[in-house]
């Protein structure tokens, strides 16, 4: 049997993997999601090969052609087509991962997104209008017709981004999907065999029975809502934990926040109490002891005496904060700061981060017996545009690794090691790394 292709053939394989590319990208681009180095050449190259691929299909369509009922009809060569389209959407999961780097799990749980997406789109243009309702129009008025599912898919896909953006642009939002990459394809199969096996049922009554052959769309579509219900009830649910990680995160820095200002008002209670005695013992002294007296003196406020000017506020009050908690454990911070390398950094996330730095090494040095050895040394700088930060101190020579992780020496590991979880994802979040 020889078939013609025409105009409208071509747009419609231009358009799928066109479709599922750009839900693919909306959910992924904007999001924290690590970008692969050369990241704008690597999308110029793949994202044209990507759609030139679907001309491969004409081949097919030929090849097969002899095949073909004299009725037109497919039989068997309709697995030959759905395993097409499942190959376009393979293609497409692959050129996530060459673009970004993350997991199986997260990459087929958000092109499962997209391709809901796209398929709902594709379920009311194609099928309920092009080859129900209007079905000479899409021959006889393409223009419109294209004009149409440019439309819809603007709107549909609009759509999918005001519903999951929230998610998207949330760090460790696709955590649990980490671990779930075989339960994802094994879902993503399953829905293609419903969805393709609802399209064959369609095409079979469409000419005969409308209303089955609709009844089939509806099936179709709704497969797709409810994939897309559930997956936005797993993102709330994660969203959900989040939050309420970062909650016990703030009431943890809270609870630090006021220790360290009780001690920082313990330690200048202290220091004016001694230096009022200090004051009235020099009034009986000889000039030389007076000189000699005063030098205490100075040396005992000379902890107030803001040292550091760093470039910006928000590590000036932490470093001056955390040098008057140091100075009562006998600790020294030495540092060299260029603190413009991190105005690009959320006031909020810089004073998590190096709370929780200075706060680590200050424990460090705390368990140390040699009080010389106390010290702690900060470095702060640009390096071709990157902000490097160094942070050294000395420690007892332990190290609680777990894997490529590190654990709280605290015996309450409920509510202590967040830490340096803390500082994990706010490096991640800048795209950074750390290493110890």
């Amino acid at each position: 049997m020889t078939f013609h292709l025409n105009p409208y053939d071509f747009f419609e394989e231009i358009r799928y993997i066109t479709e599922i590319i750009i839900g693919e990208y909306l959910l992924f681009i904007p999001s924290p999601i690590q970008k692969r180095s050369k990241f704008l050449l690597r999308i110029c190259i793949s994202t044209p090969i990507l759609i030139l691929s679907s001309f491969f299909y004409f081949l097919i369509f030929k090849s097969i052609a002899d095949y073909v009922g004299p009725d037109g009809s497919l039989g068997y060569l309709r697995f030959v087509f759905s395993g097409w389209y499942s190959f376009l959407i393979i293609l497409s999961c692959l050129n996530i991962c060459f673009l970004f780097d993350t997991t199986g799990g997260i990459i087929i749980s958000r092109c499962l997104i997209a391709w809901c997406f796209q398929h709902l789109e594709y379920a009311i243009v194609n099928e309920a209008m092009g080859l129900g309702f209007w079905k000479n129009g899409r021959i006889n008025y393409l223009w419109a017709y294209i004009l149409i599912s440019i439309v819809t898919c603007a709107l549909v896909f609009f759509l999918m981004y005001k519903i999951f953006h929230k998610f998207m642009k949330v760090t460790d939002i696709d955590k649990k999907s980490k671990g779930f990459t075989w339960f994802y394809v094994l879902f993503f199969l399953i829905l293609l065999c419903i969805t393709f096996y609802c399209q064959k049922i369609f095409n079979a009554f469409i000419k005969t029975d409308i209303y089955n052959a609709y009844f089939a769309v509806f099936v179709d579509s709704l497969t797709c809502v409810i994939v897309l219900v559930s997956q936005f009830m797993i993102y709330s649910l994660n969203l959900s934990n989040i939050q309420k990680k970062e909650a016990q995160l703030l009431l943890a820095e809270r609870e630090k926040q006021y220790e360290q200002n009780r001690e920082a008002i313990t330690i200048i209670n202290k220091k004016s109490h001694d230096l009022k005695h200090q004051i009235l013992a020099l009034k009986g002294m000889s000039s030389d002891k007076q000189d000699e007296a005063l030098k205490d003196v100075y040396s005992s406020i000379s902890i107030y005496d803001s040292s550091f000017h760093t470039g910006n506020d928000v590590l000036d009050t932490i470093f001056t904060q955390k040098k008057l908690v140091a100075e009562k454990k006998h600790i020294s911070i030495t540092s060299i700061i260029d603190g413009t390398a991190l105005n690009f950094i959320d006031k909020l996330d810089l004073y998590v981060l190096f709370g929780n730095a200075l706060d680590n090494a200050i424990e460090a040095c705390e368990k140390l017996e040699n009080r010389e050895e106390r010290i702690i040394s900060v470095n702060i700088k640009n390096i071709k545009g990157f902000a490097s930060i160094q942070v050294e101190n000395n420690f007892d020579g332990v190290i609680n690794a777990v894997g490529d992780s590190l654990s709280t020496s605290k015996n309450d590991k409920v509510y202590h090691g967040y830490g340096y979880q803390s500082i994990l994802d706010i490096v991640h979040k800048y795209k950074g790394q750390v290493v110890y």
